[in-house]
């Protein structure tokens, strides 16, 4: 029937010379009798025997073959489907059913010039049913694999593929949706079906299923079926994709031997990597897919052809927005230009110069499918910029031409304004991590990337760091520099070459700070002017050690600009003091131009809270300093001292008020301050001219004495101390007393001893030969302790006196046992008030005389021990190259010759043999040379210090391999000074202890070797010093943050930071 009707319709289509799009009654019939056949196949297809299927599906595929008219083609297409869909095709003309197929989209399909859309769509799908098909034998599938010529079926897919949206094949999802349409609604209501058909389904179908049984495929149909994925990337969504790009790595199709390698490369990038719709992470994954080709196969291409792909690669990266995607180009491109020919560095270098200059800030489109601003923290411009940093550090060691181009590219980045915030703090952060040795190599510092000799020119970064400080409204950038050059400036050696910008930069900040023109932080920061001005005057003081290269009057200008400082802006003063401090070594002459107006300043804060301890620890810096006061009037001593009263004032209402709210400013540490007070006190009257002291005596202790609220007169103990010695020092500078074992001979007679104390402040004790009267008067007092001979002038009694049972005239004077002077007639001629009109006088006298007992002698000897002085110790440690371990670096016999030098002259050249020694040692050995023969000691008029230096103490190791005998000194010294040459940062917990609680650290400003000190005999350069404090105790140290201070003032700027932190060390202990 359907043979006839077929015949019958083409009979009438050729006599009648119709056109093939209009149909004829016989066409009718044609498609009523195909309808009918599908509604068979439909609904009553179990009802048909197999070889009635086989038949009807054979009469079917004969009209389908012959006929050209589009109804016709559709009509057979339909049955098939349908068959598919709803019965079974027979194996017998699943092969015939394919070449139909193929032969109608290859050769038919081309004569119709109608839409085929749908026929292709139809086509599709059958072709995605038999593959899918839900048996467990999957025999349709099965046999599809027996067929070897595939390029006919998958030109199908390409065809279809080509008329599907990208996004619609791959995004689409449900492949079995409800509205796919029926594929047996066969009519000619085309708009219905184009309303129900979604065409992307099938074709996403055959797409997800033709890669699932790629492992079933014999190697001709799996290269194909590839080859043809590729054709169709831009359809496939990312898993398949990710699949198609790893065959292609797997079976060696991007690198040689592979005849189409580059093509291949073009095939993936093209529909995979270059259209920037695709996801973030399928991009990523095609490029370092072909990175990693590129990588394995360069070392053997020639250098022509290496370079044509490095560019090939890397062409488009100027154009990437996304920076994830560019952060694996710029990877790529670190990797390629560290060995990589002059010809690709230029390459890459124009590449990432071409995007900073003309795409910095571009970001990707935030609209776009694919972007999650979550995802991408950083700017595309910081991801070329970490690039750039990476290759200086790989580079700048080997090759200086690469590292120069680098260097300037992130100069321009750091200073321009067109660069994101991101990238240009990356800059920064790169550039103050610069170092250079101290025989002038660079360095990257906290990098193990190595070092280079080459010179770099970092006045260009000294430059850029001036021009944002005067133009730089970019708050990030502008707080990232401050905080980052100064520790940078200490590093004299980078800067050896850039001493104009250096003096620029001094000139810059000097002014802003006076001019008030200090960069306002903004509002979301919660930071003030003030700690921005904090900022430069830590960049000043790291400037200060430059002042060899200033004039006087540059330096003039810095000791003003840090006095002007004080008191100007909150938290500034302390931060200026410190500075000053550093002044008074390395710029004593500028300093004492300005001397008095810094006091006058000092004086006028001292109601600020939580600045007594800073003040008081510069006066005591600077009282050891005489030549900076040498101009010094009574005005100036005045206010020095009025600074101490004031505080000694505050100290004493703060007791007397007691859990009663004050509105006086209280320091954190007042027993500190309270010592520290005193400390100023007595030294500063020490410092005034002999001549001149007299007058100032009664003025101070009017203003020790102290009106109690009951308003009555009072004096602390160290108040009277202080009197004490107010009176003893009024009148001399000699040097101290001692006392004398043998202070007479024989021939003096017996000595005998008395002792006396004298209005409850001085025991005199008086000893005298009682043949001569030669007597040794011991005086002591709270505040020293003072020894002195007393000899009367004897002569010979006139020839014409008569002889006398007493004197040098009598018999018995020449008897051991004569007695002719008794101790209490030196007292009462030298020390008791007799007057005729007041003859009780003596009785009244505020003296008592001492018992000759056991008691008093034990209690006056236990007096003699205490020393007059206060005494501290302090340990001093040198670190060794390298050395990080507490074993070795006790066991250190030597330094390095800056360091020698430093330990002698923190005695001042002098050294203490320890052995039989009768001061105070602090625990040394003095008998048997255990802890050396010599030791490091000074000593002022009031302080004593011993150093306890572990290279001077003996080492045996096969005895003591632990080096205890070293470890129970510094162990137990409160403070410890260390000279850490390791080149390593040291670690408080290097020495564990309970009882280190400071440590002084002094570290060469440019990294040294044992052998680069052998020569610096003279402390000939600098060294940051910095305090460090045990976890939860105070920073009251002027040098808490890093101070860069030359060789010649460290010895002294060190010991007066190791005698103030060993006296609040004892205060604050107890």
């Amino acid at each position: 029937m359907l043979e006839r009707c077929f015949e019958s319709a083409r009979k009438a289509r050729n006599a009648k010379e119709v056109r093939l799009d209009i149909e004829l009654v016989e066409d009718a019939n044609l498609q009523q009798l195909f309808r009918f056949i599908i509604d068979v196949f439909k609904f009553n297809s179990q009802l048909l025997a197999d070889k009635h299927v086989e038949e009807l599906l054979e009469k079917v595929l004969y009209v389908s073959r012959r006929t050209t008219r589009k109804p016709d083609l559709k009509g057979g297409i339909t049955v098939i489907e349908t068959l598919i869909t709803y019965a079974e095709l027979p194996q017998s003309l699943l092969k015939a059913c394919l070449e139909l197929l193929c032969s109608v989209y290859k050769h038919t399909l081309k004569k119709i010039k109608a839409d085929n859309f749908h026929l292709e769509s139809d086509i599709c799908n059958i072709m995605w049913k038999l593959l899918i098909s839900g048996d467990e034998d999957n025999k349709y599938t099965r046999q599809l694999l027996q067929e070897y010529d595939w390029s006919t079926f998958l030109e199908i897919i390409i065809k279809c593929a080509n008329d599907v949206s990208d996004k619609e094949v791959r995004d689409f999802t449900n492949l079995a949706s409800e509205t796919y349409s029926n594929p047996t609604d066969y009519g000619d209501d085309q708009e219905g079906e184009e309303d129900n058909t979604h065409p992307s389904i099938p074709l996403r179908g055959v797409l997800l299923r033709l890669f699932d049984i790629r492992n079933d495929l014999d190697i001709i149909q799996r290269q194909e079926t590839m080859a043809m994925l590729v054709r169709v990337g831009s359809k496939l969504p990312d898993d398949i994709a990710k699949g198609v790009i790893q065959y292609y790595e797997d079976e060696r199709l991007l690198q040689p031997p592979s005849e189409d390698w580059k093509t291949s490369w073009e095939q993936l990038l093209d529909p995979f990597f270059r259209d920037k719709r695709r996801s973030s992470d399928l991009r990523k994954f095609t490029i370092r897919t072909i990175i990693r080709a590129y990588d394995y196969i360069a070392f053997m291409l020639p250098p022509d052809v290496q370079v044509g792909c490095a560019k090939f690669i890397l062409e488009h990266m100027n154009e990437e927005a996304d920076p994830d995607v560019l952060a694996v180009l710029a990877d790529a491109a670190v990797n390629m230009v560290v060995e990589a020919p002059d010809e690709l560095v230029e390459f890459v270098m124009d590449s990432f110069r071409v995007y900073l200059w003309e795409f910095i800030g571009v970001l990707p489109d935030h609209s776009s499918e694919h972007w999650d601003a979550a995802e991408h923290p950083i700017s595309p411009s910081n991801v070329i910029t970490k690039s750039l940093v990476r290759i200086f550090t790989r580079t700048f060691v080997c090759s200086a031409w690469k590292a120069t181009k680098t260097y300037e590219l992130i100069l321009y980045v750091a200073g321009t304004n067109k660069c994101d915030m991101d990238a240009r703090i990356t800059a920064i952060k790169f550039l103050a991590r610069l170092r250079s040795d101290a025989n002038s190599a660079l360095r990257i510092n906290a990098a193990a990337e190595g070092e280079s000799r080459e010179l770099f020119p970092t006045s260009l970064w000294i430059e850029a760091a001036i021009s944002l400080f005067q133009n730089c409204t970019d708050w990030e950038v502008l707080s990232y520099l401050l905080v980052h050059i100064g520790p940078q400036l200490c590093n004299h050696t980078l800067w050896k070459n850039c001493i104009p910008q250096i003096r620029l930069l001094r000139s810059v900040l000097c002014d802003q700070v006076r001019n008030g023109t200090v960069p306002e932080p903004p509002a979301y920061s919660s930071l003030k002017k003030a700690d921005v001005a904090v900022c430069y005057f830590h960049i000043l003081t790291m400037l200060v050690s430059y002042h060899h290269h200033f004039e006087k009057s540059e330096q003039d200008d810095m000791v003003k600009t840090f006095y002007l400082g004080i008191g100007s802006w909150d938290r500034t003063s302390k931060w200026c003091i410190h500075a000053l401090t550093v002044c008074c070594h390395e710029i004593p002459d500028s300093t004492t131009k300005h001397l008095q107006n810094v006091v006058q300043k000092m004086s006028q804060i001292i109601t600020q809270p939580n600045i007594a301890i800073h003040i008081l620890e510069f006066l005591t810096h600077l009282v050891r300093l005489p030549n900076l006061y040498v101009n010094f009037r009574d005005d100036e001593f005045k206010m020095v001292f009025g600074v101490c009263f004031r505080y000694l004032q505050d100290s004493k209402m703060v007791d007397q008020h007691v859990g009663k709210p004050s509105s006086k400013p209280v320091d954190d540490l007042p027993q500190y301050v309270h010592a520290l007070a005193y400390h100023v006190i007595s030294f500063w009257f020490m410092a005034i001219k002999l001549e001149d002291r007299e007058k100032f005596v009664p003025w101070i202790i009017k203003k020790l004495v102290h009106i109690d609220r009951f308003g009555r007169e009072t004096l602390e103990e160290q108040a009277l101390i202080t009197i004490d010695m107010l009176h003893s020092r009024a009148y001399t500078d000699r040097d101290e007393t001692g006392y004398q074992e043998s202070f007479a001979r024989d021939s003096d007679g017996e000595v005998t001893k008395r002792s006396w104390v004298i209005g409850g402040e001085m025991i005199l004790t008086l000893e005298t030969a009682a043949r001569t009267g030669l007597t040794q008067m011991i005086k002591r007092r709270p505040s020293y302790t003072s020894y002195g001979v007393y000899r009367p002038h004897l002569i010979p009694p006139p020839r014409h006196q008569v002889p006398l049972l007493t004197g040098l005239a009598a018999d018995a004077f020449y008897t051991s046992s004569y007695v002719g002077v008794l101790p209490e007639d030196i007292f009462q001629g030298l020390f008791t008030p007799v007057t005729l009109l007041s003859p009780s006088a003596v009785e009244s006298s505020p003296w008592i005389k001492l018992p000759e007992d056991d008691a008093t002698r034990r209690s006056v000897a236990m007096m003699d021990r205490a020393s007059t002085v206060d005494s501290h110790r302090v340990g001093v440690i040198f670190i060794g190259e390298g050395q990080t371990n507490e074993q070795e670096i006790l066991a250190n016999v030597m330094g390095s010759a800056d360091y020698t030098v430093f330990v002698e002259a923190l005695g001042e050249g002098k050294l203490v043999r320890l052995k039989g020694a009768k001061m105070n040692l602090q625990g040394l050995d003095r008998e048997f040379d255990s802890d050396g023969t010599h030791a490091i000691c000074w000593r002022d008029r009031a302080v004593e210090m011993i150093f306890h230096v572990i290279t001077m103490m003996p080492t045996d190791l096969e005895m003591d391999p632990l080096c205890i005998n070293k470890k129970k000194h510094i162990g137990n010294d409160f403070v410890n000074i260390v000279f850490n040459n390791s080149g390593l940062p040291f670690r408080f917990n290097t020495f564990p202890s309970q009882f280190n609680y400071v440590y002084i650290v002094i570290t060469p400003e440019a990294r040294t070797t044992f052998v680069d000190t052998r020569d610096n005999v003279r402390l000939d350069q600098f060294y940051k010093v910095q305090v460090l404090t045990q976890p939860g105790f105070p920073e009251t140290s002027p040098a808490s943050e890093t101070k860069i201070i030359s060789g010649r003032g460290l010895p002294a700027y060190v010991r007066m930071l190791a005698l103030n932190a060993s006296v609040f060390c004892q205060e604050a202990l107890g």
